[in-house]
């Protein structure tokens, strides 16, 4: 397997051309998230279907997980990290394997249902799409891509809904998943989710000022 990737830039544009030639329908786009304020989530296409959340990884932060404990038993496709600055790809991953059947293409167009469907291992996949296709987007972006091996400090994790409506956080660093609690039912998505602003929150109190300005959100939801 590949041992280590140039890492993808926080780009909606990037992100919605690897999801959709991974196998996500045109119709759903993922876009920038500049505030979870009440006041600004009627600016985002809704209802949204996951959040990649970029943050600086610190002592502090490394520190605050090794203290949590994982959750067992959580009704989640999750993998762990084993490329070198892949987290950008296993954080597309964890989107796309955990969204509904139907924001997918249905056609030999989804490389992820042919992989399902040849029960290859989500490894072989990562592997064949860090040699075959990642590179096209990792060297797109606004900013000069650091050299694969690079040890970089900004990580790259997913939020997404389960089916027992509950908010799971992904990260391939960690273990396993982690269950942040049950959704509220009146929420249209998790952008109305208390649990969701409590964690950001959490994690941009274990930076310093400097490092505050390193967090980036995205959300996955139709264009139109």
């Amino acid at each position: 397997m590949s041992t280590a990737v140039i890492p993808l830039e926080s780009n909606p544009e990037i992100f919605s051309s690897f999801g959709t030639q991974l196998g996500l329908l045109p119709r759903y786009a993922f876009y920038d998230i500049f505030s979870l304020d009440a006041e600004m989530l009627s600016l985002y296409p809704r209802p949204n279907d996951g959040v990649i959340l970029l943050f600086p990884v610190t002592k502090e932060y490394e520190k605050f997980k090794a203290k949590e404990t994982l959750s067992k038993d959580v009704n989640i496709h999750w993998y762990k990290q084993k490329v070198k600055n892949a987290c950008g790809l296993y954080a597309l991953l964890h989107i796309l394997t955990n969204v509904s059947k139907d924001h997918l293409q249905q056609d030999q167009s989804n490389i992820l249902d042919r992989y399902e469907k040849n029960q290859e291992s989500i490894d072989q996949l990562i592997q064949d799409v860090s040699k075959h296709i990642y590179n096209q987007y990792a060297v797109q972006g606004e900013t000069e891509a650091p050299s694969a091996e690079e040890d970089i400090t900004l990580h790259f994790i997913t939020f997404v809904k389960n089916s027992d409506g509950k908010l799971i956080e992904l990260d391939g660093r960690r273990d396993g998943p982690i269950d942040l609690g049950t959704l509220d039912e009146s929420s249209m998505d998790i952008l109305d989710s208390q649990l969701l602003k409590n964690r950001i929150e959490t994690y941009m109190g274990l930076v310093d000022e400097e490092n505050r300005n390193n967090f980036a959100l995205m959300g996955l939801g139709p264009i139109d």
